[in-house]
């Protein structure tokens, strides 16, 4: 597994956190970028599964996000960090808990 040997009967846990952070995969994986290429996130993403087990929903949460983000951004360009961020406080999961913002407005 990933070039290293798994004996028989072997525990692993899976990090879920980690799946879209493959940097053989993803160009500045652990960057928010909303303008990456849709259909190389749809082919290498394992955010709704794949194969036969692949959400079918995955479209339209993704188109959901797109407008939530876009529309907030149209209307209210400009925020900044004002506390640091809060961490997952869970091993298997990479991100932030809480992240506060505050929108400036004139």
């Amino acid at each position: 597994m990933g070039g290293v040997d798994v004996p028989a009967d072997s525990k692993i846990c899976v990090m879920w956190g980690s799946a879209n952070r493959d940097s053989d995969l993803f160009e500045r994986p652990n960057q928010f970028d909303i303008t990456r290429d849709l259909d190389e996130r749809k082919r290498k993403s394992l955010s709704f599964g794949g194969g036969i087990h692949r959400c079918m929903g995955a479209p339209l949460s993704r188109m959901e996000i797109r407008v939530v983000v876009e529309e907030r951004l149209r209307r209210i360009p400009e925020f900044e960090e004002y506390q640091p961020r809060v961490p997952y406080p869970y091993a298997t999961l990479i991100g932030d808990d809480h992240l506060y913002l505050a929108w400036l407005c004139e």
